[in-house]
Formats: structure tokens, sequence, C-alpha cells
């Protein structure tokens, strides 16, 4: 909700630019899990719940300032008995014209994982970038259990 309302108060040229960040989570476990989501920015979202079975989805956006060209996203899920699942997620931009804030490509990607006593599996895309606010959307999946 926090990120719509910031995403809102921008001018509709950022906007434009601006690049979602979607992760899909889902607990194929028998127990409930914590996400924790944090960015090479030193940013740090609180951790948040998923229940046994469920699927939730958070959301972030990020508005690439001139020369900026990746962020990194790390995302942490902890289970009882010290299990957990870690993901590395890198969201790369491409810009049009060097020195100019219009972008041309979007790629996402997973560059490491790692689990703990859990069974992981992890995936990432980019859609393409467009005129359309947002520009474009990096969507990642995790579903984990055993």
């Amino acid at each position: 909700m926090l990120a719509a309302l910031l995403v809102s108060a921008l001018p509709a040229s950022a906007l434009a630019q601006t690049i979602e960040v979607k992760v899909g989570v889902t607990n194929n476990s028998s127990y409930g899990a914590w996400v924790a989501w944090s960015k090479d920015t030193g940013e740090t979202k609180p951790p948040v719940s998923v229940s046994a079975g469920q699927t939730a989805e958070f959301s972030d956006y990020w508005l690439p300032m001139s020369g900026a060209t990746a962020q990194n996203h790390v995302l942490t899920i902890t289970l009882p008995g010290q299990r957990a699942c870690r993901a590395a997620l890198r969201v790369e931009v491409g810009y049009a014209m060097p020195g100019m804030p219009t972008l041309s490509s979007l790629t996402c990607s997973i560059q490491e994982q790692s689990s703990h006593g859990l069974s992981c599996s992890l995936d990432a895309q980019g859609t393409a970038v467009g005129t359309g606010s947002p520009a474009g959307t990096c969507t990642a999946a995790i579903r984990f259990g055993g």
C-alpha cells in the first residue's frame, strides 16, 4: 500500500519509467513461513508471514535514475527447524541513449540461490519496456516445501 502511495506521488513522466518488481511466494510446506526482502540500497521490508499451503504476492517499485542500470533484491524464506531458502534477484535496465532517461530494455534473473533443509524452486522474467505505467515488470516466483 505504501509503495502504491509513493508511486502515485511521482510525476507522470517519472512514473512511465518505473519498474515494478513482483514476487510470488508459494508455501507448499506444512508450516507457516516468514519472507524477508532487502535491497542493495540498504532498504529492508518488514518480514511477512505466508501460511502453509498459501501463495502471497509482494510488490516493490524502482525508478532508475539516469546512469543506474541494476538493482539487487535478496529474498529470504525461513521455516521452523532452521529450514531456509535464499535467492538474489537482479533487475537490470538498458537506456535508449546514454545519458537519457528513456529505458529500452529490462531483464530479471536469479543470480544465486541457496537452501538448507528445504526444497526451493525459483524463476524470474521481465516484460518488455514500454511507455505505460509501470514501464516494465520483473516477476519472480518462489515455490518451496519439504
